[in-house]
């Protein structure tokens, strides 16, 4: 049976978050405690039935309790995933909306809401943003098994849920043509981590207030003498690659203007010098191997080690940090890092220069 909802419209000022209908907010104020105790005694169970269903859950005294305890694994990680440029000793619970504020922000405040305890689910918005529509379901159930039979029932709509979506089998014949989809069908190795890390919607507000960040942050970039790669402004945060992997970038950090995968070949002795910089016990045979493949353009070489880096930071903050990091670009055009601070050392910049 459909549970019983309505429509709650709100102005966009009031949401200070970018809602998501893969996030269900609870709203609970605490005047039916059979309702409020059924929830906190299966939360486990609720967060995992949501989980399956792609959903996750933003429920107020779960992330207080949490917090208290000391029982959220990994806030530390999730906390640096989502604000990269926070530090551990900048979480303070002081900073959460309390649970007036999370009433306000959908229309109501805890005296006059019509019912005690509301699943709260993004529904759809206007296109300027000035008017955002909610799902309200009350809940009354009081026992588990009702709750768990009602919540399945509960609408779900995927327009606007952001998700990896699995590549086509058919990759086209040149490494340019089938960039996006090694891009993505790579990404999907990440999935699961980043699905654990990445917090969406009110969570990922509450998040940024625990640490009092809401700015999107943005790091220089340092490779240090020995082609070490560090992001000063995330916490020294080292992005870890393959050799391989780090001939790529670091060519393309050398040539931040961007370089066409069609002219590769022009930097095939570049190429061999840095891989040669990064494994100085490596046969020259090899040397040219590697490099062989990745100039070649009708291997995949190339577009799997653009993959590797993209995974490399989408792995360590949240994507739209990363892409400033990454190397991109739209087919038949050239392909970049993003317009950020670039500090090289002298070996690795003597390179180009010899070549030009």
């Amino acid at each position: 049976m459909r549970p019983m909802f309505f429509y709650q419209k709100v102005p966009g000022y009031k949401i200070p978050y970018l809602p998501t209908s893969d996030e269900y907010v609870i709203l609970d104020n605490g005047k039916n405690p059979l309702v409020s105790k059924m929830i906190m005694d299966n939360i486990d169970g609720i967060e995992d039935l949501l989980s399956k269903k792609g959903r996750c859950m933003f429920y107020l005294p779960r992330f207080l309790q949490l917090l208290r305890k000391k029982k959220f694994e990994d806030l530390p990680a999730v906390t640096r995933y989502n604000c990269p440029q926070a530090e551990d000793n900048q979480i303070n619970a002081f900073n959460l909306p309390t649970l007036d504020v999370l009433y306000a922000m959908f229309g109501y405040s805890q005296d006059d809401c019509p019912y005690d305890c509301m699943l709260v689910e993004a529904y759809c918005r206007t296109k300027d943003w000035k008017t955002l529509t909610f799902r309200i379901y009350p809940i009354f159930a009081t026992n588990y098994n009702e709750f768990e039979d009602w919540l399945k029932n509960v609408s779900i709509d995927d327009r606007d849920r952001i998700s990896f979506h699995r590549a086509d089998d058919n990759p086209h014949e040149t490494a340019d043509d089938n960039f996006d989809w090694e891009m993505r069908r790579l990404g999907e190795e990440i999935f699961d981590r980043v699905k654990q890390l990445k917090a969406k919607g009110l969570t990922e507000y509450a998040i940024k207030r625990l640490v009092n960040s809401f700015d999107t942050p943005k790091s220089c970039l340092v490779v240090d003498e020995e082609f070490r790669i560090f992001l000063p402004g995330f916490n020294n945060l080292e992005i870890k690659l393959t050799p391989a992997v780090k001939t790529v970038y670091f060519l393309f950090l050398l040539y931040p203007e961007g370089i066409y995968f069609k002219d590769l070949t022009l930097h095939k002795e570049e190429l061999e010098k840095i891989y040669a910089l990064l494994n100085r016990f490596e046969n020259k045979d090899k040397v040219k191997e590697v490099v062989g493949h990745l100039t070649d353009p009708l291997d995949n070489s190339i577009n799997e080690k653009c993959a590797r880096i993209k995974n490399a930071f989408v792995s360590a903050f949240r994507d739209d940090i990363a892409e400033d990091y990454y190397i991109d670009g739209a087919r038949g055009c050239k392909k970049c890092v993003g317009d950020i601070e670039i500090v090289l050392p002298d070996e690795l910049l003597r390179i180009k220069q010899k070549l030009r």
